[in-house]
C-alpha cells in the first residue's frame, strides 16, 4: 500500500523477497518516502514492524535489508512528508 504504482492485494505463492514484493506492485512512485514498513502478524496475535530505508535497500543493495515476505505480512510505503 501507498506510494507503489499498483497498491492492493498480491496474489503470490512460494517465497518473495521484499524486492520482489516491491517490483509485483510496480514499483515505487514518484514522491515516496525513505522508509517501506513490513507489518508481521503472528499466531499468538502480537505484530511486529519493521522499518527498512530505501537508500540502503535500493541504492546501497544491503542484502539483509531484502527480507522474506510471507502470507498476510502488509507492507507500507508511505509518501514523503
Amino acid at each position: 500500500m501507498g506510494a507503489v504504482r499498483n497498491p492492493g492485494n498480491l496474489a503470490f505463492s512460494g517465497r518473495w523477497t521484499l524486492m520482489e514484493a516491491l517490483a509485483a506492485a510496480g514499483g515505487l512512485t514518484e514522491g515516496h518516502g525513505q522508509h517501506v514498513y513490513v507489518l508481521r502478524r503472528a499466531d499468538n496475535g502480537l505484530s511486529d514492524q519493521v522499518a527498512i530505508s530505501l537508500d540502503d535497500l535500493m541504492v546501497h543493495a544491503d542484502p539483509k535489508l531484502n527480507v522474506p515476505i510471507f502470507a498476510n505480512d502488509l507492507i507500507n510505503v508511505p509518501f514523503a512528508s
